[in-house]
């Protein structure tokens, strides 16, 4: 029977009429799906039909007994895996560890509490739920691990056939002594790699952003450079915005579902390195200015004067969670203004708590879908999926990010006037004069940074593209012309560091994930070679990782700042202005 989509189904088996009628009329209230069985025989048939993904079961009832009908499902193969809560007016403990031993899940007394009966249905909904897809998980990862294997017994057998015949041949043909190495090499690098793509299933989410994000950094960014420098036919053009459009919206739902794969299975890890909370704030704005332009929306930013803005904490994360609740606020309001607000809520000594609000004037939430806000791929109602589209976890992921920081996050909204969310975040306050500041930290010494904000500013900067994928080349290097920058490209860290030793250049930007050497590597290597010295070559890392903890590292590495792919073209260019001329 095909699941209905979002919409749990539970099975409800009592044998008293009265019992039943309550809480079908509960449950339907919260648009579950209902099936009822009076009797435990029923309930069998029921639930290899129906296939709930929960049963509530009544322990008293005549001829077959909840105990004995909890047994039975577990023998059968299709319903052993489906959650069962005893609903019982025993409260002795040895019937509930009677429970417990042949299979079920929890316990509700009767009569029931409302507000715990749908508590504990969602709980353990959400853990079935949970259970079905690292299942799911592991049986593609298990797949993979077959194919890796099959494919490293292939590789290996094609070695010693090779191998065989190559030393076969160099009785007769020294010359062949060549080719059979190469071939050896060849093979046992593609040997390598098959094995340290098995050993990097850790790493598959990683992985899998930088894979989709790259691409999409080279649609993106040649359809605005098209857009922004060709006089195109109205039709032609209506293309382009429509393929820009529509790859924007392609970037918004990969980092969705991959944020909110990696926050479900625990692998959110957050960042404590000094930033500038101002800074942030400006940079976020810029960015999401942009897409308010394209509604013809005012997008505003209030910063309370009184806030501090050295602060310690993961600036990633703050960033996603303003983008996620902006960007819903955007895609809900069709015309007026967007408000940013940030306050200070509390200062302590070495803490202060911000308030942020993002206030709107869009279609509002109805006060009977609001409890479902915060759930995941939920949207107020079916209608809004279809119409505004989007993925339904971005309040979701927001609220997990808020909580995991340390916060609180809240809003309020009156369906047709608009919407304003809350959330308060604490964040370290950095040490008095200097002391762990965010230049120190970064790996950059305080007078090398400021002298190399010392750019002529009617001089063209000199600038290092460090970047091993093509496209992405020839996209920054069209992008920094237009704005009057020099560049010159190497394609590997190693180059990198051999192009530095021989030229004058004002600012290196350098991709992370690069062949022979990657980026935290190189950064790490020119920061030693600076040690004792006046030079401070500034370095912007770019990344296509969706992961904050694999952003971190770049400050750590010592670089100044980073920028992720698929980026806005002002926003690079105002990274490179802010750290080569200090400006703003």
């Amino acid at each position: 029977m095909e699941k209905e989509k979002n919409i749990a189904r539970v099975l409800i088996v009592d044998d008293t009429p009265k019992n039943l009628q309550v809480m079908v009329a509960l449950l339907k209230e919260y648009q579950f799906k209902i099936y009822v069985a009076n009797n435990g025989r029923q309930a069998l048939a029921t639930a290899e039909e129906a296939l709930p993904d929960i049963i509530l079961l009544d322990v008293m009832m005549p001829d077959m007994d909840g105990y004995e009908t909890c047994k039975r499902l577990k023998e059968i193969k299709v319903t052993k895996d489906i959650p069962v809560i005893f609903l019982t007016a025993k409260t002795d403990t040895v019937d509930m560890v009677k429970g417990f031993e042949i299979g079920g899940v929890d316990y509700i007394a009767k009569p029931f509490n409302k507000v715990e009966l749908l508590s504990r249905l969602n709980s353990h909904l959400e853990i079935k739920f949970a259970k079905d897809l690292l299942k799911t998980a592991n049986e593609q990862i298990n797949r993979q691990n077959e194919e890796l294997e099959e494919q490293n017994k292939k590789i290996e057998e094609k070695v010693k056939e090779r191998t065989k015949e190559l030393r076969s041949a160099n009785e007769k043909l020294s010359e062949e002594i060549i080719v059979r190495k190469r071939a050896e090499e060849d093979l046992l690098k593609a040997k390598e790699v098959a094995e340290d793509a098995n050993r990097a299933k850790s790493d598959f989410l990683a992985n899998i952003s930088h894979e989709l994000r790259t691409p999409l950094t080279a649609i993106i960014g040649f359809t605005e450079l098209t857009l922004a420098t060709t006089s195109l036919p109205e039709r032609q053009r209506q293309f382009q915005e429509t393929v820009l459009t529509s790859s924007r919206k392609l970037l918004d739902l990969i980092n969705e579902l991959l944020e909110f794969s990696m926050v479900e299975v625990g692998k959110t890890v957050l960042d404590k390195s000094p930033f500038n909370l101002n800074d942030t704030l400006e940079d976020s704005f810029g960015t999401l200015s942009m897409k308010a332009r394209l509604k013809s929306l005012q997008l505003n930013l209030s910063i309370d004067q009184d806030i501090p803005h050295a602060v310690i904490g993961d600036q990633g994360r703050l960033r996603q969670i303003l983008f996620c609740l902006v960007d819903n606020a955007i895609k809900f309001t069709q015309e007026g203004e967007v408000l940013i607000s940030v306050v200070l809520s509390d200062k302590k000594e070495d803490f202060a708590s911000f308030h942020f609000s993002i206030a709107d004037k869009g279609i509002g939430i109805p006060k009977d879908k609001q409890g479902v806000v915060f759930e995941s791929f939920r949207q107020g109602e079916r209608s809004s999926t279809r119409k505004y589209g989007g993925t339904g976890v971005g309040a979701a992921i927001s609220k997990k990010l808020v909580e995991l920081m340390g916060g609180e996050i809240w809003f309020e909204s009156e369906e047709g006037v608009g919407t304003t969310f809350h959330f308060t975040i604490p964040l370290q306050l950095q040490a008095k004069e200097g002391e762990g500041s965010l230049e120190k930290e970064s790996g950059a010494d305080l007078d090398q940074a400021a002298s190399a904000k010392e750019a002529d500013p009617g001089k063209p900067l000199n600038l290092l593209l460090a970047e091993d994928n093509p496209e992405t080349q020839k996209l920054v290097r069209a992008l920094l012309e237009m704005e009057g920058f020099s560049v010159d490209i190497v394609d590997n860290g190693k180059h990198a560091l051999e192009m530095l030793e021989k030229g004058d250049y004002d600012l290196l930007l350098l991709d992370i994930q690069m062949p022979v050497m990657n980026g935290c590597d190189v950064a790490q290597n020119i920061r030693q070679g600076e040690k004792g010295s006046n030079r401070h070559i500034p370095i912007i890392g770019m990344t296509a990782f969706l992961i904050d903890e694999d952003r971190g590292k770049c400050i750590k590495a010592g670089m100044d700042d980073y920028i992720s792919k698929p980026f806005e073209t002002q926003e690079l260019i105002r990274k490179i202005n802010r750290i080569a001329f200090g400006e703003k």
